[in-house]
């Protein structure tokens, strides 16, 4: 009984790193949330796009406040307001 238990866990971890393994390397970025909403999983396509790691991303479980972020798709108007944002300028030109 006792090896057919080791043996099942040891075939949900092998999966399990399949499974990461596998959105690690997908050329899109992927989050991974919990019920809340706080992210506990993105891959390095996420944390490039984002232009923030792993583990900023992770150990607040959310983008941390005041961090200058811009959601994909975006427009140039909109790119442009958040990087006036960021200087601390606002107004349209």
């Amino acid at each position: 009984m006792a090896s057919d238990s080791v043996r099942k866990n040891d075939i949900v971890a092998d999966n399990e790193q399949s499974f990461l393994d596998l959105i690690e390397n997908l050329p899109d970025g992927v989050a991974v949330t919990d019920e809340d909403g706080k992210h506990i999983f993105v891959n390095s396509r996420f944390a490039e796009i984002t232009g923030c790691t792993n583990e900023i991303i992770t150990k607040h479980g959310v983008l941390e406040e005041g961090l200058a972020f811009i959601q994909k798709p975006f427009t140039i108007h909109a790119l442009a307001s958040k990087i006036r944002e960021a200087l601390g300028q606002r107004g349209d030109r």
